[in-house]
């Protein structure tokens, strides 16, 4: 174990007791108190199948957790409500206590499989945000299709000269010095390809370098997206669907591009569900004020982005903040963002890193 390793470690160790210690004294009910009017919206990406947790648990939850959580929420009586409804009651000033709304990006086949059992369950709604490119091929993503391989790879011994071939020469043979160089320098050409399916073919190559079985890809669909058919079932279950983008990109220096990203995505939306969605989320929650305007223009209602908080009457619908919930969240980490506890730990972040600013600048 790296000692950037062990560090991180022994500072998540302290953080959790520092957590446990105050939840102890009773500090979360005080915090839930004081922001019991504020907004918390979560975010989930995907839910486990098979191992996407060991992979990627900043990226998926576990349907253990994920059923864990739901049942936090339900036994501290929080109101769980559609996207919608929220932001209008937000921002009348009628949002009842402890208000929630759950959000799930990219729209992942599990979200139909392990989500909406469970929301079910617990009888309380949501909002996915769907990517519709992938809705169309119905293949594995192919990014994370490729680190999904080099992941199950890991520990082998694997000759990088063979796979820098399947390159044509287009990368830098430095780039193979090492199994993560190698991998992106494949992302990069994959993504540069013409078609979905020369992208596809790449994949089945590296896997076949790499000796790695791809039927959990082909077979259990555990990095593939929801169908038009499979997003129908999702939204007669009564999950609203909204805007994600059809490409997964929405650049801030391009507003012909970003538009047309959203454009085809709600065009492909309503022909799915048939609806017209005015909801959207920012890809990885990269987003510049400088977008608002163009939101504005194409009649969308919110935006949510990846930046912690809890939002205000006053939040802009189109810079709404979400927590972002995952395997690698601990229960009392949940806990304490839904008691409001963690606001305080970002409003003191903020106060004293302005402060070492200030005494670093009087020191120049």
């Amino acid at each position: 174990m790296s000692s950037r390793v062990r560090r991180s470690s022994l500072s998540k160790a302290v953080k959790l007791i520092f957590l446990r210690t105050c939840e102890f004294l009773g500090l979360f009910h005080v915090s839930a108190w004081a922001f019991r009017k504020r907004l918390h919206i979560l975010c989930y990406h995907g839910f486990e199948l098979q191992d996407e947790c060991a992979f990627r648990p900043q990226l998926f939850i576990s349907p253990t957790t994920f059923e864990g959580r739901l049942r936090h929420i339900a036994k501290r009586g929080f109101a769980v409500l559609p996207l919608s409804e929220a932001l209008e009651r937000l921002r009348s000033g009628g949002l009842p206590k402890r208000a929630v709304v759950i959000t799930i990006d990219d729209g992942f086949k599990s979200t139909l499989s392990v989500a909406s059992p469970l929301l079910r369950k617990f009888g309380v709604p949501a909002t996915v945000y769907v990517t519709t490119y992938y809705m169309d091929k119905q293949v594995p993503i192919f990014r994370l299709g490729i680190q999904y391989v080099f992941w199950k790879a890991r520990g082998r011994t694997a000759d990088l000269s063979r796979l820098s071939a399947l390159v044509g020469g287009r990368a830098s043979p430095d780039l193979w010095i090492d199994a993560a160089t190698g991998m992106w320098a494949l992302i990069g050409y994959g993504e540069a390809l013409g078609t979905e399916q020369e992208r596809q073919e790449l994949l089945v190559r590296v896997a076949q370098e790499l000796d790695v079985d791809l039927s959990p890809l082909s077979e259990r669909y555990l990095l593939s997206i929801m169908s038009a058919d499979e997003l129908r079932t999702l939204r007669s279950r009564g999950i609203d669907v909204q805007l994600h983008t059809h490409r997964h990109r929405f650049p801030s220096t391009d507003r012909t591009v970003a538009c047309r990203e959203i454009e085809e995505n709600r065009i492909r939306l309503k022909e799915a569900v048939g609806v017209t969605a005015r909801h959207f989320c920012y890809p990885s929650g990269l987003f510049d004020t400088v977008q608002w305007p163009w939101l504005e223009a194409l009649g969308l209602e919110s935006a949510t982005t990846c930046l912690p908080g809890l939002n205000r009457s006053d939040t802009p619908l189109y810079g709404l903040k979400r927590f972002l919930d995952n395997e690698s969240i601990e229960c009392i980490e949940f806990r304490a963002e839904l008691a409001g506890f963690s606001e305080i730990l970002r409003y003191l972040r903020k106060v004293l890193s302005f402060g070492r600013r200030e005494v670093v600048s009087a020191t120049d």
